[in-house]
């Protein structure tokens, strides 16, 4: 699957919110390209997308953030977050920044790595199991987008998705 989203911001004042979650199992590949062009000042952007990798998947992500010369107070925030539920699940992600100009506030970052050891053993010396432990790790992990999404039931189609 490759999925491509280009937005231009092309009048002042202009806010744009872009969330999104890449669901990746079996010996799938999936490709995340996205491009936001500030070509007018004062307008903010907002990039959070988040990957889940399993099995033998392969997902890649590759964002950029444009900032025209004449782009001038612009604000513009790309994350990109990947959880691999597999050792042998791939994540790839490459934020990008292009500014051209000097009055901007402009972040960009990605992690990627596996549910975190740690948090799994305190769950664990609470009590929790761990397969319960791990599926609330997933489930807080991908709620951060999820809850931004307007499609009604959208948890209950990601839960059948990644069996949770």
């Amino acid at each position: 699957i490759r999925s491509e989203i280009d937005v231009e911001i092309k009048g002042e004042n202009v806010n744009s919110q872009i969330n999104g979650l890449t669901l990746n199992k079996g010996n799938y590949f999936s490709e995340t390209q996205q491009l936001i062009q500030h070509l007018k000042g004062y307008g903010t952007s907002r990039i959070h997308w988040r990957g889940l990798g399993q099995e033998q998947s392969k997902t890649v992500y590759r964002g950029k953030i444009y900032i025209a010369p004449n782009a001038q107070k612009s604000d513009s925030i790309q994350q990109f977050k990947g959880l691999s539920l597999s050792d042998q699940a791939i994540m790839d992600a490459k934020p990008q920044l292009e500014i051209y100009a000097d009055d901007v506030r402009c972040t960009h970052g990605a992690t990627v790595g596996p549910p975190p050891p740690d948090l799994i053993y305190y769950f664990q010396t609470r009590g929790i199991q761990p397969n319960k432990a791990k599926s609330l790790l997933i489930r807080g992990f991908i709620n951060q987008v999820l809850k931004e999404f307007p499609v009604k039931r959208i948890e209950e189609f990601v839960d059948e998705c990644i069996k949770l």
